[in-house]
């Protein structure tokens, strides 16, 4: 599109907070893919009488606890597996050492990514879609993140966040037609199969010079500018056949209580996975496909 190549050629970067309403509603109709299973997760953290300073901290601090541990079983392993041990050392004190509202957020980004997953999927759930799951890549604007190990603990605290929140009953729900054809990524385990997603085609990028996060920026303007009361933009008008979330709401919260933490102790929640682990796992996977 001859739009979105003059975006690629700009030199500064495009914000939507300097764009004017007119601009924001003739970006919605000359630069946007005009299919609409191009969805938009509009998400905010509500940090209200939702959330409570102390629920955050304790949902960061089980998370830190989760990781030691983890560290502590690899050391147990014969051999002990001391370098994947002190990664997880690191990472628990990184978690534990992020503010709640740093907390907060990088929660929410996590929630954001698991339903625009999600949504996709359900989406593109035909056959004829198949092609478009085979090399997915997901980026998120690098902003002030500036060095190579805070990336790869915010990849493990993702990929972690979506193995809690598994184990909590919140389902990825899967269409009966993927289970007949080839997407073991998505498929059987839930949020436990996202492992190579979320290490290896999670990528933080420089928004300067990536068109894709420019647009959801001026994407995520639009709605923040709506739910701060400019009810007659047009530009959201424009986007509400794309936005993305449950029935009923108009945008997704994310806010911390007291369920947002579990009642025992980590190691009802880490352990390690041997052969026969991952072999149960599997024969239970090819039950529930032959009874779908």
């Amino acid at each position: 599109m001859e739009e979105i190549d003059s975006l690629e050629e700009s030199v500064s970067e495009i914000k939507g907070s300097h764009l004017g309403s007119e601009e924001l509603e003739s970006f919605t109709r000359e630069v946007l893919p005009t299919s609409e299973r191009e969805p938009i997760v509009s998400i905010v953290a509500a940090d209200t009488s939702l959330t409570r300073e102390i629920s955050v901290a304790n949902a960061r601090d089980q998370l830190a606890e989760q990781c030691a541990h983890a560290a502590k079983l690899l050391l147990q392993r014969d051999p002990p597996n001391k370098p994947l041990a002190q990664a997880y050392t690191e990472l628990s004190g990184w978690t534990r050492g992020r503010s709640t509202v740093n907390f907060l957020w990088i929660a929410t980004s996590e929630l954001a990514i698991a339903q625009a997953v999600q949504y996709a999927v359900l989406g593109f759930m035909e056959p004829e879609d198949d092609v478009e799951f085979e090399n997915i890549e997901i980026s998120i604007d690098r902003s002030f993140i500036k060095e190579e190990r805070p990336i790869t603990f915010w990849k493990e605290f993702i990929r972690l966040s979506h193995l809690n929140r598994s184990r909590s009953n919140v389902a990825f729900q899967i269409p009966n037609t993927w289970k007949h054809r080839d997407h073991r990524k998505y498929d059987g385990g839930g949020y436990r199969d996202f492992t190579d997603l979320y290490r290896n085609h999670l990528n933080f990028v420089d928004s300067r010079s990536t068109v894709g996060i420019q647009i959801a920026d001026i994407c995520a303007n639009i709605c923040l500018r709506h739910h701060r009361g400019e009810t007659d933009l047009k530009a959201y008008s424009n986007l509400q056949s794309r936005i993305m979330t449950p029935v009923g709401t108009s945008l997704l919260l994310k806010h911390f209580d007291e369920r947002s933490v579990f009642s025992d102790g980590p190691e009802q929640h880490v352990r390690m996975r041997g052969v026969d682990d991952l072999k149960e796992e599997l024969r239970n996977q090819a039950k529930n496909n032959r009874g779908s």
